[in-house]
């Protein structure tokens, strides 16, 4: 249970966070979708703009709450095949652009590395889909015990991605 907890916990921090960081910068994430897709129609761009970042926040507070996360584990499964698809084609095509990840992902230049830990990601949410359930973070607030489990796994997944974070910020400025 603890190891599906984690899961759901770090993919649903990383997704409430670049959710919330397009939130911030909405107008930047609208201008990278037609970089990456053949969508040029304002109002089309605004529209799927809007529905990712939403759907990123709901899915990623659906895991951190462990409520309907086998149904936002699959909605994420497909953001990141979509994500990744784009991606590797743009590396193909030798495209030069940032990613717009956001958040605790960062927004460094696309390379081989993202559709990488996009697969990861799939893997490790393939498996929560496929394990036992688990508790909603609901009923883990009657069993105290269950209810430390999850604080100290959500503490442990902030502070990896913090770390995650700030080692690409630490890099981008060795890059330069």
């Amino acid at each position: 249970m603890e190891f599906i907890l984690f899961i759901n916990l770090l993919v649903g921090n990383i997704f409430l966070s670049t959710g919330l960081s397009k939130c911030f910068s909405l107008t930047a994430f609208e201008e990278a979708i037609p970089q990456f897709t053949n969508f040029r129609n304002p109002k089309i761009i605004r529209m799927i703009s809007r529905a990712f970042v939403v759907t990123e926040i709901l899915c990623g507070g659906l895991l951190v709450c462990s409520f309907l996360y086998k149904v936002a584990a699959i909605l994420v499964i497909v953001m990141l095949i979509i994500f990744s698809m784009l991606i590797l084609h743009h590396l193909n095509k030798k495209t030069n652009l940032t990613c717009h990840c956001g958040g605790a992902l960062g927004n460094e230049e696309i390379n081989i590395g993202i559709p990488v830990r996009n697969l990861v990601l799939i893997i490790a949410l393939l498996f929560t889909i496929t394990a036992p359930e688990i508790p909603i973070i609901l009923q883990l607030l009657v069993e105290i015990e269950y209810l430390k489990t999850w604080l100290i796994t959500d503490l442990l997944v902030l502070c990896l991605l913090a770390t995650y974070y700030f080692s690409l910020k630490l890099n981008a400025l060795t890059k330069v």
